[in-house]
């Protein structure tokens, strides 16, 4: 183990715990386009729950990673409401995140992106309990290290170069054990380098923890701030050796997280630490000759979608049902903002998919913190404010109408940024 010989934090503690939550063949999966109806046909790797615990004096926080495309805020709640029960410790103390793959089952209701399993999330969440569990069994006294890299050349902006570059940054915690080490990963990529098949796989955050593995080690990946960003691997070959591709991503963010923990100072937290605040996200009221309006652009904005006309009368429909609710309250109201600490590390989840630049400013305010998106839910894309200016922007226009039926409100950058900071000065470097 690299810098041995260093004492262990006094008192910090890690456990990791994982479970297998792959579907069975023929379930439904989620993404790439609407009523595409995709079958799982085989399993490239199986999908899993992970979790590590963090345990120092009495504070015990859990960080769980899904691979799942997502699941709705209310969902994740009752997950963490109930782990947090069973362990005796707040909600907040809880982050639940997904990897967001596009090659696993529907968990999270969206018009036409798969129909969910009903069976499937009754199963859920003794999945996650169990996992939960073996990381508390698990604790065992450790060291600390955190650091940052960079590694380019894996995502890249799927709005075009003036649209910005993708986040470089890949974000390593290190808990080193006389045993194994157990790795923090947070990096921001969308995990679609499989392709729209049938295959199973966790994609690259899957590929990244197997690495782990094979070495004797384990850990789990946070996704970043990676709404607008697409794998360049996809790009040349989505669907064609796709698999070779999800390993090679996997093997090089793997390489450089050891290096990178490798070269970091271990540090003793004083303290472990987690706050919550619960906001409302503002929407765009549409009058119905509005929805009317927007359900004919949708077809010649985005009719190179398959089922774009299906998908748009659909739409039409809930969201005429829905006008007079979200007239009287636009907004998405009992949204999560999350900050957990371990030390100096902090890291801020959003429940969405949040665009580069909202992560680039709350690091500006919060220097060295991590933002992991698709965590404790999903009220879907979270774009910047210059995005809402191309009226064919997937993320501000399409995308919205699957989850919340109209779009959020351009003030959602600044809303975002200000309500993250704030969690974050809750959970002080220490």
């Amino acid at each position: 183990m690299s810098g041995g010989g260093r004492p262990a934090a006094a008192g910090l503690e890690a456990g990791y715990g994982e479970r297998i939550i792959t579907p069975p063949i023929g379930t439904e999966l989620a993404g790439y386009g609407f009523y595409l109806e995709r079958r799982a046909e085989r399993v490239l790797d199986e999908l899993h729950v992970r979790s590590v615990c963090v345990r120092l004096g009495d504070a015990r926080v859990f960080l769980i990673s899904c691979d799942l495309i997502g699941l709705a805020v209310d969902e994740a709640d009752r997950h963490r409401r109930r782990i947090a029960d069973r362990w005796g410790l707040p909600p907040a103390h809880v982050l639940l995140a997904c990897t967001h793959t596009h090659s696993g089952p529907a968990t999270k209701p969206a018009i036409g992106l798969g129909e969910m399993d009903a069976a499937y999330m009754d199963r859920l969440p003794a999945w996650i309990d169990e996992a939960v569990d073996r990381s508390a069994a698990d604790l065992r006294r450790c060291a600390m290290r955190v650091g940052e890299g960079v590694v380019d050349g894996i995502g890249r902006n799927r709005r075009g170069p003036e649209a910005g570059a993708a986040d470089p940054g890949l974000r390593v915690a290190r808990f080193e054990r006389p045993d194994r080490r157990i790795y923090l990963v947070g990096y921001a990529c969308h995990p679609v380098t499989a392709g729209p098949t049938g295959d199973v796989t966790a994609d690259w955050p899957g590929a990244v923890a197997a690495c782990f593995e094979e070495a004797g080690d384990c850990g789990l990946v946070l996704q970043g701030c990676s709404g607008e960003i697409d794998p360049v691997a996809a790009c040349r070959e989505n669907g064609v050796g796709a698999s070779e591709a999800v390993r090679r991503t996997g093997e090089r963010l793997a390489l450089h997280a050891r290096r990178i923990a490798a070269r970091a100072d271990a540090c003793a937290p004083a303290g472990v630490a987690a706050a919550e605040r619960r906001i409302a996200l503002p929407l765009v009221a549409w009058s119905g000759e509005r929805i009317a309006q927007e359900a004919r652009a949708f077809v010649e904005r985005f009719g190179l979608f398959p089922g774009a006309p299906r998908f748009a009368a659909e739409w039409e429909r809930l969201a005429r049902a829905s006008g007079g609710r979200l007239a009287e309250r636009p907004f998405v109201d009992g949204v999560p903002i999350q900050a957990v600490g371990i030390g100096p590390l902090r890291i801020l989840a959003l429940p969405g998919e949040p665009f580069t630049r909202i992560g680039v400013r709350i690091r500006e305010g919060a220097p060295g913190a991590w933002v992991a998106g698709y965590a404790n839910g999903s009220v879907g894309y979270l774009p910047s404010r210059e995005a809402f200016a191309d009226p064919a922007d997937y993320a501000c226009w399409c995308a919205p109408r699957f989850t919340t039926l109209v779009p959020f409100a351009p003030g959602l950058e600044d809303l975002l940024v200000r309500e993250g900071l704030a969690a974050l000065s809750a959970v002080p470097v220490r």
